[in-house]
């Protein structure tokens, strides 16, 4: 079982604004705004639609930031708060000590990759688009895109993925980039058929949906499908894409 199939039961973890989820292999691993943390083993085979999850605990070294993203690069998970702080930790429990990172600066950083060479953040917020690329998640080199729009004054950069081709950048409200290599992005466009609310992206390969495709989570707890970035579908889950191929 690849873990898209099944339907768990809901469950709620707390109410601690959790923003960002990451997995290493053997467990996940949740994020809040303010630094609470949380963590759960995963099941192979799958025995029960519950997944048990340890209470949250404020974390005294991610306090006083304002994080948003998560992610594992085979050996560490890093965290990235809005004003550009970072932490790590290899076990998802013990976090070193938020700093602020010099090159990132505060951009309202949004989202965070690693495609196993480097390391992508996207960030920003109403016509500017800021991305930054690391190879040791220290120095980091920021690029900014200007963009127009006379729709949506409060839009943000929420996330970022990338399918072994090419990297796509969404905003909440629509705005796509993309890229080849990480540093060089095209001007954001508004696209009509991937809509607003948007507030993540990640890329699944799994045949037993279909082809390989970008997924968008939306606030309103439904998905976004698209094979080419230009096309999106919407649909309340990864079963009734599946149906409506």
């Amino acid at each position: 079982n690849n873990g898209l199939t099944r339907t768990p039961t809901p469950y709620r973890l707390g109410t601690y604004s959790w923003r960002a989820l990451a997995f290493d292999g053997s467990k996940y691993v949740a994020l809040s705004y303010r630094g609470y943390v949380s963590t759960a083993q995963h099941q192979e085979p799958y025995t029960s639609n519950t997944i048990n999850w340890t209470t949250p605990v404020e974390n005294i070294n991610l306090k006083n930031c304002y994080w948003v993203a998560l992610t594992y690069d085979g050996s560490k998970f890093i965290a990235l708060s809005k004003q550009g702080f970072i932490s790590t930790s290899t076990d998802g429990l013990t976090w070193t000590v938020a700093n602020q990172n010099n090159d990132l600066g505060n951009h309202s950083w949004g989202s965070i990759i690693y495609d196993g060479t480097k390391y992508i953040a996207v960030g920003g917020d109403y016509q500017t688009l800021y991305t930054a690329t690391s190879t040791d998640c220290e120095n980091w080199v920021v690029s900014q895109k200007e963009y127009t729009t006379n729709t949506h004054t409060k839009d943000e950069w929420v996330g970022v993925a990338y399918n072994n081709t090419e990297y796509i950048a969404i905003s909440a409200y629509g705005y796509i980039s993309t890229s080849t290599d990480g540093s060089i992005w095209t001007t954001p466009v508004e696209n009509a058929s991937l809509g607003i609310s948007n507030s993540g992206i990640f890329y699944i390969n799994q045949t037993v949906y279909g082809n390989p495709k970008f997924v968008v989570i939306k606030k309103t707890g439904d998905f976004c499908f698209s094979e080419d970035v230009e096309n999106w579908t919407k649909a309340l889950n990864l079963q009734e894409y599946k149906r409506n191929e």
